[in-house]
Parts: C-alpha cells; structure tokens; sequence
C-alpha cells in the first residue's frame, strides 16, 4: 500500500500538480468544444471496462449517475456560450 507520509511528500505534490494540468487541459478542450463531459466520462468508462478485468481496481462503478452528472455538466457549458 502506498503511504503519503513525509518521504513521499515530493511524489504527492507531483500527483496534485499533474492532476491540476490534466484538469486546465480537460477545461480547455470543454470550452473550445474539441471534447464533452460526456464523451470524456464515457471514454474513461470504456477504458475502465477494458483494463478493470485485468488489474480488479474498481469494485463498484455507478456509470448511470456519471453520465447523468455529464449530461448536466453538457447542459452547463450549452448556457455560458
């Protein structure tokens, strides 16, 4: 199991930094429409479906309220153009 504690501190700082950027990317492509919040939760449920059997990560998934909370992040950025 991995520990957070203080000789992992720099590895967990480079995980919230890389968490961040991916985050700004993901905002950028929404606004400029090259990708939806519904084609990108469907995208990561499809590569879940396709790895998970391998490596047993997730033991619940609940896709139908995911794509239901995309759909309303779709709806949201629709308003603000």
């Amino acid at each position: 199991m991995w520990n957070a504690g203080p000789q992992n501190g720099a590895a967990l700082i480079f995980l919230i930094l890389i968490c961040h950027l991916f985050e700004h990317a993901l905002l950028r492509r929404y606004k400029s429409k090259t990708l939806s919040p519904l084609e990108y939760i469907q995208n990561l449920f499809d590569r879940i479906e396709l790895i998970n059997p391998k490596i047993n990560a997730f033991v619940t998934l609940n896709k139908e309220k995911a794509l239901n909370q995309a759909k309303q992040a779709e709806c949201i950025y629709e308003k603000k153009r």
